[in-house]
């Protein structure tokens, strides 16, 4: 709705927009009004409709869009926001003229995206350098791959991971020079430079980290000094699944069989309940153990243990009072492994020893830098596993007290032999495939600890050089790179020299965007150049956990109940709230103008 200040009359625009506007200024009511006011021409007439309160308004809108955007609410609920809040706010001059339905809601979403992607690649490009991942999702026919960027924001005094784009590729193309193309397109099209990246992150599989067709060997012909950074989550996953699968009881299928047996049947999950009720238990639902999903087996076995007592009274019913064979066979296979103490303790045993994989999968996941800390305690990948010598006799072997009281108490010689020499198996497996996969030795990862504030005596100017030398926009810009390789070298040796240590428990990047403001003697930033190495250092991605976040947030707006939502409007979605900018925010002013623009322009094309 639209107020003349000319006419003094409200009229609609919803179906026309900006075409309804110019109607009106047509009509022989406002051109007879006009004459007799002495108005002038299109400009005085479109000052017309511009009062204080339409800012208001649209102010209102904007948040009750970001508001929407923020709890991962359907933008359909907007169809009713204006009529919901007329009933609340009566007396409300906002709510009357609040007329923002999913159309209109959608162009905002899309203006607020638009310019947080505008905002990005200004501090991206002021930054100097920046990091870039990408994954593909797990989608059969149209698989998303997101490109997400890294930046040290000075301005802001954080390291900042941000959405650039959420396109699909189709899986029948997703090779690797495509989805080389796809991340140099997006890279062109935001007007930044490649050759300014100093890695890349990406997942394992051949695709991503081939040198001879995969995406590494395509952007290596673009910036030969560019870092492929494989996700050590993803390793760690799978170094946990393989010590697994090296246990002669595959417990993974195990909690599968059991979790399908309850999933699709109300009578047996209420049977459950009432038998956890007797024995006492904690009335807890089974969980759904998903290899692909990272830190999974550890808190399905552990609900797995919790109710172990009313799983075995429920399958031993089922086993006894099943009319049909399959589902009788079936409950008695889960059955006979439910009443083995052998299998039993083989839960144990990963429950004790499986937060060593999840803690570290857990910690990799963060956003805090941690890439300057990689080859610290990692002597572990060092072993000789072969060497027999290296192995801990069973008495020593760390297995957890439940587990070995069972093993001592229940388990025959033989049994107790065959279980120690699966948990020697286990850790062998693991180990081994950390030592295969997880390359430590990567020359970029050793130089990154140069960056870390509890090695200012020990660190060597070697590692500064790794980096600036490869990527001179490290340093600052438009000041010659010998004099600024002077300078840096300087201030690495006074910092050594001087009393600057962390602190409490603050981070690498705090750590260095404080040194950035340490003023020297003689006036001027003591370690403006140092700390402005320092922090593009610290911002390279030490995981791909951001892709996966992106893939949990799409997830969570594109569901089953909106399915068909554009890959368009979930790009904007995922970019407004990869920027983590909350409704209760101040909306700046040129935000509020393009969203009242954009919205009119929105309903002009329809």
């Amino acid at each position: 709705m639209a107020f003349c200040e000319m006419c003094k009359s409200h009229f609609s625009i919803k179906s026309g927009g900006a075409y309804d506007i110019k109607r009106h200024m047509t009509s022989q009511k406002h051109i007879a009004t006009q004459r007799a006011a002495g108005g002038g021409g299109m400009a005085s007439m479109m000052s017309s409709f511009m009062k204080k309160e339409d800012h208001s308004v649209i102010n209102s809108e904007v948040i009750f869009t970001k508001f929407l955007m923020e709890k991962n609410l359907p933008l359909a609920i907007a169809d009713d926001a204006g009529d919901l809040f007329r009933k609340m706010f009566p007396k409300s001059e906002e709510a009357k003229q609040y007329k923002c339905a999913r159309t209109k809601t959608t162009a905002i979403v899309h203006v607020l995206a638009e310019n947080q992607r505008s905002k990005t690649l200004d501090n991206v490009r002021q930054s100097g350098v920046f990091f870039l991942s990408t994954d593909g999702g797990n989608d059969t026919k149209q698989k998303l791959f997101p490109v997400i960027v890294r930046y040290a924001d000075m301005s802001e005094e954080k390291i900042v991971t941000e959405i650039l784009s959420v396109d699909t590729l189709s899986t029948t193309t997703a090779m690797g020079k495509d989805i080389f193309s796809h991340v140099k397109d997006v890279v062109d099209k935001s007007d930044i430079e490649l050759t300014k990246c100093i890695s890349f992150s990406v997942d394992n599989a051949a695709v991503m980290v081939g040198e001879k067709s995969g995406v590494a060997a395509h952007l290596h012909e673009v910036n030969e000094n560019i870092n492929i950074i494989g996700c050590p989550c993803h390793r760690l996953n799978l170094a946990a699944l393989k010590a697994a699968n090296s246990l002669s009881i595959k417990l993974d299928q195990f909690l599968i069989d059991i979790y399908f047996f309850l999933d699709k049947s109300s009578k047996r999950v209420a049977r459950l309940r009432e038998l956890q009720e007797i024995l006492g238990c904690e009335s807890h639902e089974i969980l759904k153990h998903v290899n692909t999903r990272w830190l999974s087996l550890g808190p399905c076995l552990s609900r797995l243990l919790e109710q172990w007592e009313p799983l075995s009274a429920l399958f031993l019913e089922l086993s006894e009072e099943s009319s049909s064979n399959s589902t009788q066979s079936k409950a008695k296979s889960v059955l006979t492994k439910l009443m083995s103490d052998e299998v039993k303790a083989y839960a144990l045993f990963i429950v004790n020893v499986i937060p060593l994989f999840e803690n570290a999968n857990a910690l990799l996941q963060s956003d805090v830098p941690l890439v300057h800390k990689a080859i610290k305690d990692t002597d572990l990948l060092s072993i000789d596993t072969s060497k027999k010598s290296n192995w801990l006799p069973n008495s020593d072997i760390d297995v957890g007290y439940k587990c070995r009281k069972l093993v001592e108490k229940n388990l025959d010689l033989e049994q107790q032999d065959k279980f120690y020499k699966s948990v020697v198996s286990y850790f062998k497996s693991g180990v081994e495939s950390l030592q295969k996969k997880c390359n430590l030795n990567h020359k970029a990862i050793v130089h990154a600890c140069v960056a870390d504030p509890n090695n200012q005596m020990c660190s060597s100017v070697v590692g500064l050089n790794f980096f600036v030398e490869r990527f001179p926009s490290l340093l600052p810009a438009n000041v010659d790179i010998e004099e600024s390789m002077d300078k840096l070298v300087r201030e690495f040796r006074c910092w050594q020299t001087d009393d600057c240590s962390m602190e409490g428990s603050e981070n690498a990047d705090d750590y260095w965007f404080r040194m950035a403001k340490v003023e020297s003697q003689c006036g001027g930033r003591k370690y403006a150049v140092l700390s402005k190495v320092m922090l593009g250092i610290l911002t390279m991605f030490h995981s791909n956990a951001a892709c996966e976040r992106l893939f949990s947030l799409v997830r969570r707006n594109r569901t089953d109940f909106r399915h068909s939502m554009s890959n368009k409007l979930v790009e904007s979605l995922s970019v407004c709230k990869s920027a983590k900018s909350s409704f209760r925010d101040t909306i700046p002013k040129d935000v509020l103008v393009k969203a009242k623009s954009a919205t009119a322009a929105a309903l002009a094309k329809q």
